[in-house]
């Protein structure tokens, strides 16, 4: 019966693991004095030197290297096996001898064939979680294969790309001020009271036009931003690009002029109010790592789809029946 020549079983993890495991700690033995040290004798001679190991005879690849029961390996045979590992088991078969590798391999190999000769690969079952697995390691497989097949981007396609979303490829330097509905400690200690909707509204709304009027929004930033991070910064939240913001956030952002003061933009930890510092367009050499990233993941996506399309899904509603919505809920406890 051949072995295959890729496999994945959980259980040969468990063999590895099993064979790092260290035996159980025996007693130290108390430590042997030790030996008066030799005394030099007149007509002493040193025993003759030990003979060198014979060197290891060549192993071509078609000898046979290991026997487990009615199966042989050769040596090509053995070493594909080992080059065939899955990941998983790469590292720690990495770890071990050969000899080590060939102790664990022939345990795991014992036990499959004493599951066959009980038929445990005969069942229903068995057969059915067999059929899965294989299916699973193609599908990875496949998946792999695509991944890398994608990876190849041209510059003409980044240049494409840039060209055709030049007005998507803008920066802009911001400052910002947080009017938090729950504000952090004061440097007196002590817990604020929590902020209402209306309440953030009306004080975001008169930290702008304080600012309209003249006051500087740094200086505005350090007193009263609730945000601990770019507050004592003067509000400074550096350079950010299209798609790295909330979209309500971003449109605002990049929908005013420069020095200008935006809106209350209400978020879900309180109200922000920005200053545009400035607005430029990103260099092609800036955006390429981005664009490189979305082209590859546009690829996959399209592949997979075209996979889909190929296969095509069919449900019977009869069977496939969502269940009501009370159910998805989790339950409390």
């Amino acid at each position: 019966m051949k072995f295959p020549q890729a496999f994945s079983c959980a259980l040969f993890l468990a063999v590895l693991s099993f064979a790092q495991t260290p035996a159980t700690p025996q007693a130290t033995p108390a430590p042997k004095p030790s030996p008066p040290a030799m005394q030099a004798v007149p007509d002493y001679k040193p025993n003759p030197a030990v003979p060198p190991a014979p060197a290891a005879k060549p192993v071509n690849p078609e000898d046979i290297v290991l026997t487990i029961g009615a199966d042989t390996f050769t040596r090509e045979k053995f070493e594909s096996i080992m080059k065939a590992l899955p990941p998983a088991f790469q590292q720690q078969a990495a770890q071990m001898s050969k000899k080590q590798f060939a102790g664990q391999f022939a345990m795991m190999l014992s036990l499959a064939r004493a599951a066959e000769k009980e038929k445990m690969d005969q069942t229903p079952q068995v057969k059915e979680q067999l059929e899965f697995q294989r299916l699973q390691f193609l599908a990875q497989l496949a998946f792999n294969q695509i991944s890398q097949r994608n990876q190849v981007i041209t510059d003409d396609q980044i240049k494409a790309y840039y060209t055709a979303h030049a007005g998507e490829q803008q920066q802009a330097k911001i400052r910002g001020i947080l009017v938090s509905f729950n504000p952090p400690k004061g440097k007196d200690g002590k817990e604020p009271k929590g902020r209402t909707e209306d309440e953030a509204k009306a004080l975001a709304t008169e930290l702008r036009e304080k600012i309209v009027k003249g006051a500087d929004f740094a200086a505005v930033a350090k007193e009263s931003s609730d945000e601990q991070e770019t507050g004592p910064k003067g509000g400074d939240m550096g350079t950010v690009k299209r798609g790295q913001l909330p979209p309500n956030i971003e449109k605002t952002i990049f929908s005013l002029k420069v020095k200008e003061i935006s809106q209350p933009v209400p978020e879900v930890s309180g109200l922000y109010i920005f200053q545009l510092e400035d607005l430029r367009e990103t260099t092609l050499a800036e955006a390429t790592p981005g664009i490189r990233s979305t082209l590859l993941q546009q690829a996959t996506i399209g592949t997979l789809e075209k996979v889909k399309a190929d296969y095509p899904i069919k449900l019977n509603d009869d069977y496939f029946v969502d269940p009501p919505p009370n159910m998805l809920a989790p339950k409390k406890p």
